[in-house]
């Protein structure tokens, strides 16, 4: 027997992820969803365990990204739980437990600043569409609709580029954080690395908003209007992609399997035996 589950699937989808018609609640929302968040990740005392539960529902289209947004914030709070349950645990004297505890609302506090810091502008929670197709030489996701945007950005290439997400990791996990660590041993020597740099990612930036603007492209110089000028390695993931054989065969051989995300059309079908 077969039986036809896409409406189920729908009224899901729909359950998890809801919109309100008052404009309020649809913003208190994402703030209920954080609480949400910090509780049940309070209760499995793991965000590990928390987020790689939802990853796998925005794979298959149940769960919206702008619905497990919130969420991970929350799953961020409710892991430092886990430090303030081991404070609490320290023996010896009262100044081990104070400054045990005073590590532990660190963690906190710093997560709750975080959020903070850009969760309550409304420019930052919700998503515009993005055509960039390079994470390096189209940087307007950075002008301001952030981090939505960007986070499907780097889902959309690493969906291409199976290798980026391993180079994205290292780079972002490993080399940045040692390079900036070893750099910080000289005040001076920090000073003439990062500042140039730093110049360089505003410029680009920059660069890439005019170029996103047609009465502002017009009025940059010829060479600037696209960074089709540059080395292709600067400029394009496919480049690379051949140096990475193993992951571009896995990538075609997925395309073969004409794997598709869940839509409220699609029809999910499961037959009993």
């Amino acid at each position: 027997m077969i039986w036809n589950l896409g409406a189920i699937a729908v009224t899901v989808k729909k359950f998890l992820n809801p919109t309100f018609k008052w404009s309020v609640a649809n913003y208190l929302w994402g703030y209920v969803l954080i609480l949400i968040g910090a509780g049940l990740t309070f209760c499995v005392q793991s965000s590990s365990v928390f987020t790689s539960t939802l990853t796998p529902l925005v794979g298959i289209g149940l769960l919206e990204v702008e619905t497990v947004y919130p969420l991970f914030l929350g799953s961020n709070i409710g892991t430092t739980t886990t430090g303030m349950l081991s404070a609490l645990a320290t023996t010896g004297t009262q100044q081990n437990l104070e400054d045990a505890l005073t590590i532990a609302f660190v963690h906190l506090f710093f997560n709750l600043f975080g959020i903070a810091m850009f969760y309550p502008i409304k420019f930052m929670r919700f998503a515009k569409k993005l055509n960039e197709t390079s994470i390096f030489f189209n940087l307007n996701f950075f002008i301001p609709r952030i981090p939505i945007p960007m986070c499907k950005l780097l889902g959309r290439t690493t969906a291409k580029y199976r290798w980026f997400a391993i180079a994205y990791l290292i780079v972002m996990f490993v080399v940045v954080p040692v390079t900036v660590m070893a750099l910080s041993l000289d005040t001076i020597v920090f000073a003439c690395v990062m500042t140039p740099l730093a110049a360089i990612l505003v410029f680009v930036v920059a660069v890439n908003f005019a170029q996103a603007k047609p009465y502002l492209k017009d009025k940059l110089p010829r060479v600037l209007r696209d960074w089709e000028w540059l080395p292709k390695p600067l400029h394009s993931l496919g480049y690379w992609d051949r140096y990475f054989p193993l992951f571009t065969n896995y990538r075609k051989n997925a395309l073969v399997g004409n794997s598709k995300p869940f839509s409220s059309q699609a029809s999910w079908q499961v037959q009993l035996l």
